[in-house]
């Protein structure tokens, strides 16, 4: 073998290291768009211009109906909001700099119950992926309602529905001396291999404050983070390595004919 042919193996195996290394089979990260606006979960959009997109996964806005729930939870918009800055969708839909409930840190997934317009997260929603995650974080912001927020249900990546009924609990619910919820709180859920998840945000009940003034109930804000969800814009390593593989005997080939 000469040194040309030699010098071309050499380098085709250093570009397959590169191309298998800048080719990896899953993600991992923050599911949470990167910028605010609403995201279609079936119910349109109020406002087109100012949509975001969701990648390698969907959700849906459900009813009780849809689950056969007798609590009458209607559908909710789902918006990707900074909770400190203010937006405006439409009349209905509008938030402020300093939201009417306890502010977030980074960007959200915001439920969007047209009361307080559109400022109480509330809502059922179902999220899919288009293939298993082998890990799935739920993170849920300022819940303060004991058994209102959490996690219904979920199936696993070979069709097995596994009925959670994970609500966050009073006991992780920390409480001031007054009997009172304390704001800001963060609670999490971490589950693997989920192909679809159905989430419970909030509790749309009107209740009555310690000044005589009615509330309207829990808003709660949710972000998702997968480990090892498959990225659709990346070719799989084995087919990088069977192209590769293909170049690779196609350069042995040449270099055979040349060194005859």
């Amino acid at each position: 073998m000469n040194t040309s042919i030699v010098s071309k193996l050499t380098a085709a195996a250093l570009s397959l290291g590169a191309i298998t290394l800048l080719a990896p089979s899953a993600m991992a990260g923050s599911l949470v768009p990167t910028k605010e606006g609403e995201v279609n979960v079936g119910l349109g959009l109020v406002d087109p211009a100012q949509a975001v997109s969701l990648n390698g996964f969907s959700i849906t806005s459900l009813s009780s109906a849809d689950l056969g729930r007798s609590d009458n939870i209607t559908r909710s918009r789902l918006f990707v909001d900074e909770t400190s800055t203010a937006n405006y969708y439409s009349e209905g839909y509008q938030f402020d700099a300093k939201d009417v409930g306890t502010n977030g840190q980074g960007l959200w997934f915001r439920a969007s119950d047209p009361e307080e317009k559109g400022q109480l997260e509330t809502g059922l929603f179902k999220v899919d992926f288009a293939q298993a995650v082998a890990s799935l974080t739920v993170d849920f912001f300022d819940v303060e309602f004991s058994g209102k927020t959490g996690i219904l249900s979920y199936v696993r990546g070979d069709g097995t529905v596994v009925n959670a009924n994970d609500m966050i609990g009073w006991r992780e619910i920390q409480y001031d001396a007054r009997g009172a919820s304390v704001d800001g709180q963060l609670h999490q859920r971490i589950y693997s291999d989920v192909k679809s998840i159905i989430l419970k945000i909030g509790d749309d009940v009107q209740t009555m404050g310690a000044n005589g003034k009615e509330l309207s109930g829990d808003g709660v804000l949710f972000r998702l983070t997968a480990q090892g969800m498959p990225s659709a814009d990346v070719p799989e390593p084995g087919m990088v390595l069977g192209l590769s593989g293909l170049a690779f005997a196609a350069m042995l080939k040449g270099g055979k004919k040349r060194a005859i």
